[in-house]
């Protein structure tokens, strides 16, 4: 058991002995084992090491501001970087003057790279990986309200009845192009295609409503467009259902089409 600097015997008139002083000495070289409290302010010129394999945990309820790496003695006792786990008590503030960036590395695992958490639980994380589910973000009871994937595809709101948003641009040419083929009618009931289309000096922009009903053949959709300037009539939009998708295709009677077009399915 670790021992505690005393005062016992040290008053005034008496002799202060030997190890009235060596205490100290003792304490503050680790010649011995001591529990030091202290109360007020610390200032430290210098390093802090912690022993190896050992958890040193620093605790505080301020930010920590150094002008220079701080050395760590787990993960084999190297300094920064740093290998091993570290917890910190308190608030914690990265301050740089010199455009140095804060990096985070992953080793690829499916687990969250970064998580952060509220005192009521998840509210956004970040997984190391670059397929499917990037990031979300979540509400009080921990379902993503906000979740972007590796497809472009961003869903926002409930998590039981998501809106999908995404947008995508495609170069097209004479006879028929796919624009966009990602709306699973499982999951959504209607789409809402905004695009512009542009040709040379042939343009026009619109907005696509369709509807289906999921698991039939059932689907029906209404444009409204700008006027054109120039003549766009030479390109033409449908949407149609395949497979289990459904899918806003385009028919051009002419090559060098740009269609850009935002997506939202509900």
């Amino acid at each position: 058991m670790a021992k505690t600097l005393s005062k016992a015997g040290i008053t005034t008139g008496n002799t202060v002995k030997a190890f009235h002083v060596t205490q100290s000495v003792d304490a503050f070289t680790g010649t011995d084992a001591y529990d030091i409290t202290l109360s007020g302010s610390l200032t430290v010129t210098g390093s802090i090491t912690g022993q190896p394999t050992i958890t040193n945990d620093l605790t505080a309820s301020y930010a920590i501001t150094a002008s220079y790496a701080e050395n760590a003695g787990g993960g084999g006792g190297a300094a920064f970087p740093f290998s091993g786990s570290a917890v910190i008590t308190g608030s914690l503030l990265v301050s740089s003057s010199n455009n140095q960036q804060l990096t985070i590395e992953g080793s690829g695992s499916s687990n969250p790279i970064l998580t952060i958490n509220g005192s009521l639980g998840e509210l956004f994380s970040v997984t190391d990986i670059l397929s499917g589910s990037l990031f979300s973000v979540n509400d009080i009871s921990g379902t993503s309200i906000l979740e972007v994937f590796s497809d472009d595809t961003v869903t926002i709101g409930n998590f039981a009845a998501p809106v999908l948003h995404t947008s995508v641009t495609v170069n097209a040419n004479s006879g028929n192009t796919t624009i966009y083929d990602g709306i699973p009618t499982s999951s959504y009931n209607s789409a809402f295609f905004e695009y512009t289309a542009k040709s040379a000096s042939n343009a026009r922009s619109g907005k696509i409503t369709s509807v289906w009903i999921p698991g039939t053949t059932n689907i029906t959709s209404s444009e409204t467009t700008s006027p054109d300037i120039g003549d766009t009539s030479g390109f033409a939009f449908t949407v149609i259902l395949s497979g289990a998708n459904a899918v806003l295709t385009g028919s051009a009677a002419t090559n060098n089409w740009v269609i850009k077009t935002s997506v939202r399915a509900i």
